[in-house]
């Protein structure tokens, strides 16, 4: 747990560090930071920032620029640096990211964040500024989508591919200067094709006549979930998304033509949310809202996510869509991806009729217990709100109690959860469990300990920790 102080001092130089610098501002009403970066790795998790490159550019041309490497304190994996180039001994002597935290909201301020595949740009930065204790706010535009919708019919929207079919010359493809060069060549193209009128909130055009400016300004353009409300504060509708914002803004924006939704859209008043940090918790949350709440356009509210369920009666594997499968091995969404997973464990396994009962049999029960919880009593982690904050979900004596947020630095272990009432309790139903299990399959470390009565303490913990699910 030490490494939760790792950013202590840092946090107590925030508002000096990030005053902003007042001679920078520009009087052009729009101003573009287009940004490229290279980090240790793809996700935020642990994964650090070991090079920014910054263009301000104006919509026609750049006007200044800043770029450095920097030390991400930690090793950069082999494999990141055959592809970036970026070794261990290149950042050795580079200035740590709250070094060039300044600089970094002085140079942007007031400006668009722009980048390709600006979710993930955007989201490294913000995560690298909420270690240090501050907010780093951007409205933003991501020229994947802008290439998508102001070129369409391309076979592939990477930058390296879009570089090549508009015959631009990459210098260095994966360093963060040069690919933000690229970006923005990308950018002035599809900035003339508009007629330099690109927003980043198209919603704001057709705003619901009584939902105000302000309510989507204030919204956070980060992972939770959302509630959409009329002007008595009845929920509407109920979602989650890694970019609060951006779905939002999706929703109010989009011209609908049925009238169920357009009288959806127009009743949306009030924007609630509340913020998850990761995608996992997201996902439980929206479920357990919308089946308390029962929203009126939520089409999940009408029955389960995961309707179909794979079984196993009389020694074969069969499709039931009825709640009363009492141990369904897996759930879907629909009858056909039930069936095909059915032939696809037939033909891996070699599934025949001519086989032995015990044979089946053994067969069956491997295939059952691969989409089982992976032990009876565990704690599953996920990334939280802020640096010092994880989301978990627990099980225990086999069943999924509910989900919740805990902080590092007040326990020595994430078993301690089973000594605690759970945040968020639920009842485990089959649209849970699928959840869980396809996250598991993903992220498949976990915590174990014994099993134990609710709430009672007295838990010997198991050694497993870090234990693996996989299919």
């Amino acid at each position: 747990m030490k490494r939760a102080l790792l950013f202590k001092d840092k946090t107590q130089q925030a508002p000096e560090i990030f005053s902003q610098n007042p001679h920078y501002r520009t009087k052009m009403s729009t101003m573009f930071a287009i940004i490229d970066i290279e980090t240790t790795g793809l996700r935020t998790g642990d994964n650090k920032i070991t090079e920014i490159g910054i263009l301000i550019h104006n919509g026609k041309k750049v006007i200044d620029s800043f770029s450095t490497l920097i030390n991400p304190q930690r090793s950069i994996p082999s494999m990141i640096s055959s592809l970036t180039g970026i070794t261990d001994e290149m950042v050795e002597d580079a200035p740590k990211f709250y070094e060039v935290a300044k600089k970094i909201v002085e140079i942007t301020d007031g400006m668009i964040f722009v980048a390709h595949n600006a979710r993930f740009d955007y989201g490294f930065i913000k995560k690298e500024f909420s270690e240090l204790g501050y907010s780093y706010q951007r409205k933003n535009l991501c020229t994947v989508r802008l290439a998508k919708e102001y070129f369409p019919g391309l076979r592939s929207y990477s930058l390296s591919k879009l570089c090549h079919h508009f015959k631009i010359t990459q210098k260095a493809h994966h360093r963060a200067m040069d690919d933000a060069i690229s970006c923005s060549k990308i950018f002035e193209m599809v900035y003339k094709k508009s007629g330099g009128k690109l927003e980043s909130s198209a919603a704001l055009k057709c705003l619901p006549p009584n939902l105000q400016k302000r309510s989507l300004d204030n919204l956070p353009d980060e992972c939770g979930v959302y509630y959409l409300k009329d002007v008595d504060g009845k929920i509407l509708y109920i979602g989650k998304s890694l970019n609060i914002k951006s779905r939002v803004l999706t929703h109010l924006a989009t011209e609908y033509k049925s009238p169920k939704k357009m009288i959806f859209k127009n009743s949306v008043a009030k924007i609630d949310c509340i913020l998850t940090g990761s995608e996992l918790i997201a996902l439980l949350l929206e479920y357990r809202e919308i089946k308390s709440h029962r929203p009126p356009f939520n089409r999940a509210a009408k029955g389960l996510k995961f309707p179909y369920s794979v079984y196993i009666s009389n020694g074969e594997l069969k499709v039931g869509n009825e709640q009363a499968v009492a141990s369904p091995i897996k759930n879907f969404a629909t009858k056909s991806r039930a069936e095909n997973f059915i032939e696809r464990m037939i033909s891996t396994y070699m599934l025949d009729q001519k086989m032995s009962e015990d044979m089946k049999n053994q067969i069956l029960d491997k295939i059952n217990d691969q989409f089982s919880y992976p032990s009876e009593n565990f704690v599953a982690t996920s990334t939280g709100r802020h640096h010092f904050e994880r989301g978990y979900i627990l099980i225990r004596n086999g069943i999924f109690e509910g989900f919740g947020h805990f902080d590092i630095r007040d326990l020595e272990h994430p078993e301690q959860l089973c000594h605690s009432s759970v945040e968020f309790p639920c009842i485990e139903d089959r649209d849970f469990k699928q959840l869980i299990l396809t996250h598991l399959k993903k992220n498949p470390t976990i915590f174990k300990f014994s099993s134990v009565p609710t709430h009672q303490h007295g838990t010997s913990y198991s050694e497993g920790h870090g234990q693996h699910f996989s299919e």
